[in-house]
């Protein structure tokens, strides 16, 4: 993962060469093999993907295409406010390897997990999670689109809904391959010591608008933002709505930046005419997005 982006881009080059400093030698060996189990460890997993997710970033900016809008979904907010400029580099890196750490030790110790349900409408949901709150409590986690929504808590209150939710007439329930209820209520004390931690790093007002996982609004106050990022971790991250901000406010152009495709599945669930969505995770298809972008961009001017 993110072998290719350093190979080919000197920009993506120098964060992966400026992070071994902060992580270590090997951590570059575990994420280029992208078959190592370690990889699999979310200590691992989330600054290996803030650190692909911004050399993608800053590859598509050697290119000459710059975001006017920034969101994340979850760990991705953290690259997102690097990219808008609320963060440097260094400092999201050291903050993701702690956030790892922290909700690593907390999902050893609360046994939790999250499991996708689709094809339920929100409110038939909302309504299940409340109506079965005694038996089998679980929090919404993820509103990823209309289709999807991501509920969490301890093991067998996520195992038991899921089934309750199938015989309710949900589509399909997938238990996800994660190691805690993130974005739940189990995850309150990572969210108080994250909130501690950010007032050891300087966070800049955002240059482009920056829409935030708990409100799906725009912040700007560099306060608000370290208050809402220690909140998103327990949480909902409300992702269908944060895509609509962006579309409310006029942004039909999307590019997922980093590994995978899943984002740009999303919206085409969430907006399936008007917006365009573009890739930009390995080089052909970061160099092919990049054309295409900036065609548009030509064509909208003349």
């Amino acid at each position: 993962m993110g072998r290719a982006l350093a190979e080919t881009f000197p920009e993506a080059a120098d964060l992966f060469e400026r992070s071994s400093a902060i992580l270590g030698g090997r951590f570059l060996d575990v994420v280029f093999s992208a078959e190592a189990e370690e990889l699999r460890d979310t200590r691992v997993t989330q600054p290996a993907v803030f650190l692909v997710s911004t050399a993608a970033a800053e590859a598509l900016r050697s290119l000459g295409v710059n975001p006017s809008g920034a969101a994340g979904h979850s760990l991705g907010e953290y690259s997102a406010l690097v990219a808008s400029g609320v963060l440097a580099f260094e400092d999201g890196l050291r903050i993701v390897q702690e956030r790892a750490r922290l909700m690593s030790e907390c999902a050893a110790r609360s046994k939790g997990a999250m499991a996708a349900i689709l094809g339920m409408p929100l409110e038939e949901l909302e309504a299940l999670v409340a109506e079965t709150g005694r038996t089998c409590p679980v929090e919404i986690a993820n509103i990823n689109s209309p289709e999807q929504v991501v509920v969490s808590g301890e093991e067998t209150s996520v195992e038991k809904f899921s089934a309750i939710a199938l015989e309710k007439g949900a589509k399909k329930a997938v238990k996800l391959k994660v190691s805690g209820a993130f974005h739940s209520a189990l995850m309150s004390p990572v969210s108080d010591e994250l909130a501690r931690l950010f007032e050891q790093y300087r966070f800049s007002p955002p240059r482009v608008p920056f829409v935030s996982n708990v409100t799906a609004d725009f912040v700007r106050e560099p306060g608000e933002i370290k208050r809402l990022l220690a909140e998103q971790v327990r949480r909902p991250v409300l992702w269908n709505a944060s895509m609509n901000r962006f579309i409310d406010s006029g942004s039909s152009l999307f590019v997922e930046v980093g590994p995978g495709r899943v984002l740009k599945g999303l919206m085409r669930r969430i907006n399936s005419s008007g917006a365009r969505v573009f890739s930009a995770g390995e080089p052909d298809a970061l160099r092919k997005s990049a054309q295409e972008i900036l065609e548009l961009q030509r064509q909208s001017v003349s």
